[in-house]
């Protein structure tokens, strides 16, 4: 906003702590924190005051220098680089160096003012030009340069990034269904052997309510399918979550309308991220997509993971009670893969717990993950929540659920993700033939 309001040009420096995790692993996080404030000071004495530094991670920083074309951003940053690489931090009998990796994006006027660059992107490209400066030999400061550097990082993590943007761009995502069954509803007597044939049975009755969670695949130029490992780390590091968050809403919607008056007997399950339930703006356009496609909002039941919600709970506690009242559902999803499970767990106002699959898939192995299993649905019974197992791939493992008390379950012994929603006539198929 300021260099669109002066005309001025200013630079957004992504800094990155070269090594730090060795000194941390060393010498301790008590060294590792004098080295922390150390350089936090010096970087303090070089920028000037109208300047502006933040540390937006374990070993980053990030700066912003108002009023500076290339040149002085470069000289500013390695004056800040070599009085960093100046500093020592002794302990016991060892001294500790202080070697960083700064990446600078400029911040043009006549580039904002197309509105073609967002912040996110302004921090993406310091992110890659850091990325850089490390790959050249680390302690280097590299200039963003979209021409070249965009060609350097196609073949790292960070190429992602713009495969995410050009996926977004050309509707290049697709979903998935994949089957989440009531455990009331299987008969544990006649398990079959075979992945999917459960389900199948299941689909005989259209008077039954079909439960799916959405997943969402990216297809690249070459048509190849691309999971969400692949690409969802790189974009909530590169603030993408959002816009990918509210493709997989819409186009999830629109599949329930697209299945006519079946609809009424699907339930879906929708993941939205972290980014999505700090956003201020999202819980509009949440109501707004399920109002605009008139589909039921107690049909939807959102899927926030533990972590991200306990990163933030007040925000995700307005986010879930907000679309609570409407109707919809939410589920505490990985639960158990965070440090503050039970405890938080009180906290928030969700409806289902979906039980972390690295325990679940481990259960048939030993007594101490089907503890853990029983220990983590004993705790959301007892809070008024229902509870879901995800991984499960055996029929092994369902009677082993079954025995813990868990109340729905999900995973490709059940049924492999859909590639579509089944309508009305594919259950009627279904029943015919099975």
């Amino acid at each position: 906003e300021h260099v669109q309001r002066s005309g001025v040009g200013s630079a957004v420096v992504y800094m990155d702590l070269d090594r730090f995790k060795y000194v941390n692993d060393t010498a301790g996080h008590e060294v590792g924190d004098r080295i922390l404030v150390e350089l936090s000071q010096t970087i303090s004495r070089y920028l000037r005051r109208h300047d502006i530094a933040a540390r937006i991670g374990g070993d980053e920083f990030a700066f912003v220098l108002k009023n500076v074309n290339v040149e002085r951003a470069v000289k500013l940053t390695d004056d800040i680089r070599d009085a960093l690489s100046r500093l020592r931090v002794q302990h016991e009998n060892e001294i500790y160096l202080v070697h960083a990796s700064f990446g600078i994006a400029m911040m043009e006027a006549a580039l904002l003012a197309t509105g073609l660059v967002s912040a996110g992107d302004l921090m993406a490209n310091a992110d890659i030009a850091c990325h850089i400066s490390k790959r050249m030999g680390r302690n280097q400061t590299h200039v963003y340069e979209k021409s070249s550097d965009e060609r350097n990082i196609m073949g790292t993590e960070l190429g992602w990034s713009a495969r995410v943007r050009e996926a977004l761009e050309n509707d290049r995502f697709q979903l998935h269904f994949q089957p989440i069954m009531q455990m009331k509803d299987i008969d544990l007597l006649n398990l079959p052997a075979q992945d999917g044939v459960l389900w199948q049975r299941h689909l005989n009755d259209i008077d039954k309510v079909y439960s799916y969670e959405v997943l969402v695949r990216m297809r690249g130029e070459d048509g190849e399918l691309h999971f969400p490992d692949s690409f969802i780390p790189t974009a909530e590091r590169f603030n993408l979550m959002v816009d990918i968050d509210r493709w997989v809403l819409e186009h999830a919607l629109q599949a329930m309308v697209d299945c006519g008056n079946s609809a009424r007997n699907i339930r879906l399950s929708i993941n939205v991220s972290g980014h999505t339930v700090d956003s201020d703006a999202s819980l509009a356009i949440i109501k707004e997509l399920i109002r605009n496609y008139g589909v039921n909002p107690s049909a939807l039941t959102f899927e926030v993971t533990e972590t991200s919600a306990i990163a933030n709970l007040a925000q995700a506690n307005d986010f879930i009670s907000e679309l609570r009242k409407i109707g919809c559902r939410f589920s505490l999803d990985d639960f158990g893969s965070g440090f503050c499970s039970f405890s938080q767990l009180k906290n928030l106002p969700t409806d289902y717990v979906k039980i972390d699959g690295q325990f679940v898939r481990s259960m048939a192995r030993g007594a101490t993950d089907r503890a853990i299993v029983t220990a983590m649905n004993d705790v959301a019974h007892s809070l008024g929540r229902y509870t879901v197992a995800e991984y499960v791939e055996s029929p092994e493992i369902v009677r082993l659920l079954k025995i813990c008390g868990v109340d729905r379950i999900q995973g490709n012994y059940i049924s492999e993700p859909l590639p579509a929603l089944p309508k009305g006539n594919v259950i009627r198929l279904y029943r015919e033939r099975h």
